[in-house]
């Protein structure tokens, strides 16, 4: 069976079509989305690998933070982890320019290796004296945080407020001071984070 020139071009472009088709069906496209997902993969990974970096990063700043707090700390017995707190709430209250009437210490049951010491403090002052006080309490090298706060007005239409605040203090009992902590550090190469 002869066929014809136009039958032939019509049978070589239908191959040719369903060829194409089958090495686009089972190779082009897998391998296309191979590529995409390879190419997905590698952007996660670099993500983890940054987000590990940053974390280690990270650690060895909060673990400095941590050594600084440790020995510029409050260390001793409960009475002199309060002297030492009254007195730089004392001085903070001085140089914030803020009257404190009131600071009334209450001492917590230790749990673990560190205890704390709470302290109650009353007082006023204008905006700017207590706003001053507030940056001075959070930025101590002191590890403090402020538990609860309570800010009123004494009169109203002025600038005259008053106060109430507690705040807790970590401190190293004497008897509990043990070596410091190893800082943590990055895996080597081998490793998997």
């Amino acid at each position: 069976m002869a066929l014809s020139k136009r039958e032939r071009f019509i049978m070589v472009a239908t191959i040719t079509v369903v060829l194409a088709f089958l090495l686009d069906s089972y190779m082009v496209t897998p391998l296309l989305e191979q590529r995409a997902d390879a190419n997905a993969a590698e952007q996660t990974a670099v993500r983890k690998m940054e987000n590990a970096s940053l974390l280690f990063a990270r650690a060895r700043r909060m673990n400095q933070t941590w050594q600084a707090m440790l020995s510029n700390g409050i260390r001793g017995q409960v009475g002199q982890a309060e002297s030492i707190l009254l007195r730089a709430l004392r001085d903070w209250s001085d140089e914030s320019g803020l009257t404190l009437s009131s600071l009334k210490p209450e001492r917590l049951p230790q749990q673990g290796p560190l205890s704390q010491v709470t302290i109650h403090a009353v007082g006023g002052g204008p905006m700017q004296s207590v706003a001053r006080f507030l940056w001075l309490v959070e930025t101590a090298e002191l590890p403090l945080k402020v538990e609860e706060m309570q800010l009123d007005s004494r009169k109203e239409g002025t600038d005259d407020l008053s106060f109430q605040m507690r705040l807790s203090a970590l401190y190293v009992p004497v008897e509990a001071e043990a070596p410091a902590s190893e800082p943590m550090t990055e895996p080597s190469a081998g490793e998997n984070p």
